[in-house]
């Protein structure tokens, strides 16, 4: 059994791979949501960096 089909078959490693996935969504959210606070004063800037994320 190769590698690859080992890990397809661990539930510990489907749900690793899910908690990360939740979590960088969050932490990508909560740096949008503190961006939140430039659109009034420079809106370009604040395009420029959601761009980014």
């Amino acid at each position: 059994m190769g590698l690859l089909a080992y890990l397809k078959t661990q539930f510990a490693v489907h749900l690793l791979i899910g908690f990360v996935f939740v979590v960088s969504g969050l932490v990508i959210n909560f740096i949008q949501l503190c961006t939140l606070a430039l659109w009034p004063i420079n809106k370009q800037l604040y395009r420029r960096l959601n761009c980014r994320l």
